[in-house]
């Protein structure tokens, strides 16, 4: 059985923990917040808010170029292979696993009722 003395211990670490976390990202938003500020010292709250509404449209703007264009930078490539009988690895590490189960309670029991 678990003491209170090591419950109040456990309850203790848990908040420090915590506490470290919140603080941590607290910080974080702070300096980040700060940097920006100094990054653009001439824009004001607006200027910001105004920013961030044209980042966010030049986001959802999808641009779908033509394949006669020429690609430049990064862009990915994606190749779907079809195997015939194909089983994932999760089919098969259950399937072990079933097997393994189904031995085990599959396994001869002497019958000492003919003895």
């Amino acid at each position: 059985m678990v003491s209170p003395r090591d419950v109040a211990k456990w309850n203790t670490r848990v908040s420090l923990i915590y506490a470290i976390g919140i603080w941590s990202m607290l910080g974080t938003f702070g300096y980040f917040q700060i940097k920006r500020k100094r990054e653009n010292p001439e824009a004001g709250p607006d200027a910001v808010e105004a920013q961030d509404k044209t980042e966010e449209l030049e986001n959802d703007i999808h641009f779908q170029p033509t394949p006669e264009e020429e690609r430049t930078g990064f862009y990915m490539t994606q190749t779907v292979t079809y195997k015939e009988n194909f089983v994932p690895y999760t089919t098969r590490l259950y399937n072990f696993i079933s097997h393994l189960s189904n031995a085990s309670d599959a396994a001869p029991k002497s019958d000492t009722s003919e003895k």
